[in-house]
């Protein structure tokens, strides 16, 4: 799909919903994954970093996004509200306007640049 889209997946958008809906459905997997032992302490945390997460409502579903990698990923405008982030990293994510009312944070990261 990228070599067809010159290396965006947002030139159309029927491709870029296509890959949204793709994204979700494999974040909502994660968590019976979680439970049936595939993902362990000792694997990577889930890396989307500099991913284009615009508009992006994580309120959706109740699942705890432990240990989310999103450095430099872009979320303005998206919601976290009320997400247990424990140990998340946004790390130079682009965060404006985006929504952490009531998340849990304890020990996640953010950098100066985020909020800008």
């Amino acid at each position: 799909m990228l070599e067809r889209n010159q290396g965006s997946l947002t030139n159309n958008t029927v491709i870029a919903a296509l890959a949204r809906v793709k994204t979700l459905s494999i974040v909502r997997q994660l968590d019976s994954n979680d439970k049936s032992g595939q993902l362990t302490p000792s694997q990577n945390p889930l890396d989307l970093s500099t991913a284009d997460l615009n508009n992006m409502n994580s309120s959706i579903s109740e699942l705890p996004m432990h240990q989310l990698f999103l450095a430099g990923a872009h979320l303005r405008f998206s919601s976290f509200a009320a997400r247990d982030l424990t140990a998340a990293n946004f790390q130079g994510a682009y965060l404006i306007e985006a929504q952490f009312g009531q998340a849990i944070l304890t020990n996640s990261t953010f950098s100066l640049q985020s909020w800008r």
